[in-house]
């Protein structure tokens, strides 16, 4: 069974000790509108549209992860040792 989005927010980030969560910034896809029900309003940042200059850190992970992975390319064809590299290798570079 797919577990929907709030569901997986409420599970996985907001409901894990380890992370203080203080907002959530999302884009306007359909899957966000019901985060509401799982995070207060005043913790949600909704971006405008076609405006992604709004999520940077998003913007910028995905442009570093299409260093590795082309735009289109199926993630099932990456073996898992092949996305635990990418992700060493992402994690591990430096930032400013």
């Amino acid at each position: 069974m797919l577990e929907t989005v709030p569901a997986a927010v409420s599970r996985h980030l907001l409901g894990d000790a380890r992370w203080q969560v203080l907002s959530i910034t999302t884009d306007r896809s359909s899957e966000f509108t019901t985060l509401s029900a799982v995070a207060e309003p005043e913790r949600l940042c909704v971006c405008d549209a076609q405006r992604p200059n709004q999520r940077g850190t998003n913007e910028n992970t995905i442009g570093r992860m299409r260093q590795f992975i082309p735009e289109g390319e199926a993630l099932s064809l990456l073996t898992p040792r092949s996305m635990a590299r990418i992700g060493r290798l992402l994690n591990n570079r430096a930032r400013a």
